[in-house]
Parts: C-alpha cells; sequence; structure tokens
C-alpha cells in the first residue's frame, strides 16, 4: 500500500494530523513526517482535520521544495537508537542526515534528498516519478562522528 493511502487511514483513526492545501496539492503531516498528493488523489475530507498555519503550507509546498534538491544515498551506517533502529543519508557535498528506518520503510522506492529549509537541519525529501511524495525530519544523534 502507497504511504499516501496509508497516511490518510491513520489521519482518520487517529485524528492527530494536520493537514494543509497548496493548490491542488494536499499535505498532511504528523509533525516529524508530511505526505504531499493531489487533490483528487486525496479519499478523506480534510477540513474535518486540523489545519496547520499559511506559513508553514507555503515553506514546506512541492514548489518551494523543488528548487532546493539535492541528491543524497543512503549508506550502509546505521544503529539501535532509543529503542528504534537509524540509517544515515550521505552525499559528496558533505550532508550527513539520520532518519528512523520506520520512515525509510514507508517510502520505499522512493528517490531521496536532502533540502536545506532555513531550519536547523536539513530534510529529506522523497520523490516518486519526479514528484514529492513525501518529507521526513531527521534524528539527532549527537555531535560525534561517525
Amino acid at each position: 500500500m502507497l504511504v499516501e493511502n496509508k497516511i490518510q487511514i491513520e489521519a482518520i483513526k487517529t485524528r492527530n494530523y494536520l493537514v494543509g492545501k497548496h493548490e491542488k496539492t494536499v499535505m498532511i503531516t504528523d509533525g516529524h513526517m508530511m505526505v504531499y498528493m493531489s487533490e483528487e488523489d486525496c479519499l478523506i475530507d480534510i477540513s474535518k482535520l486540523k489545519q496547520f498555519r499559511e506559513k508553514g503550507i507555503e515553506k514546506y509546498s512541492r514548489e518551494k521544495l523543488k528548487e532546493k534538491l539535492v541528491k543524497i544515498n543512503l549508506s550502509k551506517k546505521g544503529f539501535f537508537f532509543d529503542r528504534r533502529a537509524v540509517r544515515l543519508y550521505e552525499n559528496d557535498s558533505g550532508d550527513r542526515i539520520w532518519l528512523d528506518t520506520k520512515y525509510i520503510k514507508m517510502f520505499d522506492g522512493c528517490d531521496t534528498y536532502s533540502v536545506d529549509t532555513g531550519d536547523v537541519c536539513k530534510l529529506i525529501v522523497f520523490t516518486r516519478y519526479g514528484e514529492i511524495v513525501g518529507l521526513v525530519l531527521p534524528v539527532r544523534v549527537g555531535d560525534s562522528e561517525w
């Protein structure tokens, strides 16, 4: 099942998700990750869920993120951290971003990019067929060099 469908089911069951709409794109987030889908593919009534701020919708819109994509690859480095597994993404630009394997599995088969949105840390963006389908916040691992 695609991540877009899984998130819609979770949003209905738990109601712990925020939604936003930018042009014809629906964005659903739990605060750690965000999933993007076209308005036609969204099967839930987003007006019944909590809305997130317009400023956030603009900042994380597909169009803004596409301008900042830098290819990044999953390395073989990883470890168990706080009862969960994390893996490292690296690229030639020196980006090192740790992600929870739970999210890596959710976006299996997608291409990965790092994005600098001006926040404290860079994000990982997942694309399928050239279209952004999600983004995930990194896991903080500490200041030590692995």
